[in-house]
């Protein structure tokens, strides 16, 4: 059985926010969302994630998973 590929969640440059590790606390991190791609393997979409105020990939451009990122700034 296999299965098919759900549509992204999330459009290009819609902001997002996500739970982020800063220290030893977890807070509320604002993104965009730079780029998108499925993934077979695991069976979900993923997203790359930019930080707005200066324009860089998060994360050294690591992709995360759609469950983990939230609609709304």
């Amino acid at each position: 059985l296999t299965k098919s590929q759900p549509p992204p969640r999330f459009a290009l440059k819609e902001q997002v926010h996500m739970a982020i590790q800063v220290g030893n606390q977890k807070q509320k991190g604002s993104f965009t969302v730079y780029s998108s791609r499925y993934n077979p393997r695991a069976g979900h979409n993923e997203y790359q994630l930019m930080i707005p105020a200066s324009e860089t990939l998060y994360g050294d451009g690591q992709y995360y998973r759609e469950r983990d990122v939230k609609k709304g700034p």
